[in-house]
């Protein structure tokens, strides 16, 4: 009488190419992961930026110091708003509330002020920082007015950071 099967050595066999494939792939597919994030913050960091740029055009140009017309605005919020009763700028309900995207958190700061002091929006700051460091991303990523992107690796990334190319 004879037994099929498999005998414990040959399903040992089995269970070690398996893990030698999940060893080679999984890596690969975390690098893979993490480049699609990247790549994402830098389309999501143009995305907003053309939001405020579009934001400050649809206002009337400043007469008073820090009267809210023709400026940028801090929050994510409001550039999901339309103005009078148009589409928001933004078009991404998820990205405006909770400021998450694609494994990346973003920021916008008007970090202006003027002559007296007074706090104007006549510049913006966005900044896309990795949710988990090494994780979801590697890059921080920054841009302002001028819609160049910077990055910087391991570190927040700012106005002194150097543009990707």
């Amino acid at each position: 009488m004879s037994k099929k099967g498999f005998t414990l050595v040959e399903l040992m066999i089995v269970i070690a190419i398996i893990a030698i494939i999940a060893a080679v792939a999984i890596p690969s597919l975390i690098r893979s992961k993490i480049s699609a994030n990247e790549s994402s913050a830098i389309s999501t960091l143009r995305t907003i930026a053309s939001a405020e740029i579009a934001f400050s055009s649809s206002r009337e140009a400043d007469v008073a110091p820090a009267n809210g017309q023709g400026e940028f605005t801090a929050s994510l919020v409001d550039l999901q708003q339309p103005p009078s009763g148009g589409p928001g700028f933004l078009g991404d309900e998820t990205l405006a509330t909770s400021g998450q995207k694609a494994g990346y958190t973003f920021a916008v700061v008007t970090p202006g002020t003027n002559p007296l002091g007074n706090s104007i929006e006549t510049t913006f700051d966005i900044t896309a920082v990795p949710t988990s460091q090494n994780v979801t991303g590697i890059q921080n990523y920054f841009t302002d007015e001028t819609v160049v992107i910077r990055s910087n690796t391991g570190a927040p990334a700012n106005r002194g950071s150097l543009p990707i190319s």
